[in-house]
């Protein structure tokens, strides 16, 4: 059965609700472009797995596509955003995104300390010399570690040429 009264009416112009909704969304979610690259300064960006949902780490390595990911974690699991370690280096690989890990820990030993650091220091100044303008992620456990990361990175990477600009991200 149907009801002949009741019509159907298309209208191709927008309401104006409708426009102010969509400008507003545009403002809210606008991102300025920079308007020269600087394949100079390498983006460190710091990112404690921990703090990390599923969706939060694909839209970071969506927003920021990293070229390298550097894991400081002494057992590297992905348990909470990929299936298995193994679906996680398929899929960097996949995105041409460069996997290392190097341990990070805290002991009181300081040349332990500087033995990670130079090795982590190598493999940024490797990468820094493709000059591809991708920033790198570091991941740690948490974000104590994070902060400690940051803290001596500051310190190792200011010694080199390479300049930096260190980020951390807990979404």
């Amino acid at each position: 059965m149907s009801n002949s009264k009741i019509r159907l009416v298309y209208s191709s112009s927008p309401s104006s609700k409708a426009v102010e909704q969509r400008t507003e969304w545009g403002f809210s979610h606008a991102q300025q472009l920079g308007l020269f690259d600087d394949f100079e300064t390498v983006r460190v960006i710091l990112i404690p797995i921990s703090n990390m949902s599923i969706h939060s780490f694909k839209k970071a390595l969506a927003n920021y596509t990293p070229k390298l990911i550097v894991d400081t974690r002494k057992f590297p699991d992905f348990f909470s955003i990929f299936p298995s370690i193994d679906s996680a280096l398929d899929a960097f690989s996949d995105s041409g995104i460069e996997y290392n890990q190097i341990l990070f820990t805290e002991t009181i030993n300081t040349i332990d300390n500087w033995k990670n650091l130079e090795e982590i220091k190598s493999v940024f100044i490797s990468y820094c010399q493709k000059n591809t303008g991708a920033p790198i992620f570091v991941l740690s456990s948490t974000e104590k570690v994070s902060k400690s990361i940051e803290k001596k990175l500051e310190g190792c990477l200011a010694q080199e040429t390479v300049k930096t600009k260190l980020e951390s991200i807990c979404m």
